[in-house]
Protein backbone atom coordinates (compact mmCIF):
# COMPACT_ATOMS: atom_id res chain seq x y z
CA UNK A 1 0.00 0.00 0.00
CA UNK A 2 1.56 3.57 -0.70
CA UNK A 3 1.31 6.20 1.77
CA UNK A 4 -1.58 8.98 1.21
CA UNK A 5 1.03 11.48 0.81
CA UNK A 6 2.92 9.95 -1.94
CA UNK A 7 -0.14 8.95 -3.87
CA UNK A 8 -1.61 12.34 -3.70
CA UNK A 9 2.11 13.86 -4.47
CA UNK A 10 1.88 11.55 -7.91
CA UNK A 11 -1.69 11.81 -8.75
CA UNK A 12 -2.21 8.11 -7.99
CA UNK A 13 -5.91 8.17 -7.35
CA UNK A 14 -8.11 4.95 -7.00
CA UNK A 15 -7.85 2.80 -10.36
CA UNK A 16 -4.94 4.74 -11.60
CA UNK A 17 -2.51 1.90 -12.76
CA UNK A 18 1.39 2.70 -11.88
CA UNK A 19 4.64 1.50 -12.47
CA UNK A 20 7.11 0.05 -10.39
CA UNK A 21 10.97 -0.75 -11.24
CA UNK A 22 14.08 -1.11 -9.89
CA UNK A 23 17.00 0.94 -10.95
CA UNK A 24 20.38 1.67 -9.29
CA UNK A 25 19.38 -0.54 -6.37
CA UNK A 26 16.23 1.87 -5.48
CA UNK A 27 12.52 1.00 -6.42
CA UNK A 28 10.62 3.26 -8.34
CA UNK A 29 7.46 4.59 -8.64
CA UNK A 30 5.92 6.73 -11.41
CA UNK A 31 2.35 7.28 -13.32
CA UNK A 32 2.00 5.25 -16.14
CA UNK A 33 1.42 8.71 -18.34
CA UNK A 34 5.31 9.66 -16.69
CA UNK A 35 6.58 6.71 -17.23
CA UNK A 36 5.16 6.63 -21.38
CA UNK A 37 6.52 10.39 -21.40
CA UNK A 38 10.36 9.25 -20.08
CA UNK A 39 9.87 6.05 -22.94
CA UNK A 40 8.83 8.73 -25.62
CA UNK A 41 12.26 11.23 -24.56
CA UNK A 42 14.29 8.38 -24.49
CA UNK A 43 13.41 7.17 -28.01
CA UNK A 44 13.24 10.77 -29.80
CA UNK A 45 16.57 10.83 -30.75
CA UNK A 46 15.62 8.11 -32.76
CA UNK A 47 12.95 9.29 -34.38
CA UNK A 48 13.73 11.52 -37.85
CA UNK A 49 12.21 15.32 -38.76
CA UNK A 50 9.07 15.08 -37.92
CA UNK A 51 6.43 14.52 -41.31
CA UNK A 52 9.66 13.74 -42.98
CA UNK A 53 8.82 9.81 -43.60
CA UNK A 54 4.89 10.83 -44.42
CA UNK A 55 5.97 13.16 -47.19
CA UNK A 56 7.91 11.07 -48.60
CA UNK A 57 5.66 8.30 -48.69
CA UNK A 58 2.87 10.51 -50.10
CA UNK A 59 5.32 11.85 -52.41
CA UNK A 60 6.29 7.97 -54.09
CA UNK A 61 2.65 7.73 -54.35
CA UNK A 62 2.01 10.26 -55.98
CA UNK A 63 4.80 9.81 -58.81
CA UNK A 64 3.33 6.08 -59.06
CA UNK A 65 -0.23 7.88 -59.65
CA UNK A 66 1.50 9.71 -62.38
CA UNK A 67 3.03 6.69 -63.96
CA UNK A 68 -0.56 4.80 -64.05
Amino acid sequence: MVPKELRQRLHLSHGVEAVVRIEGGELRLSTRAAALERAQAALSSLRGPAGRVVDEFLADRRKEAERE
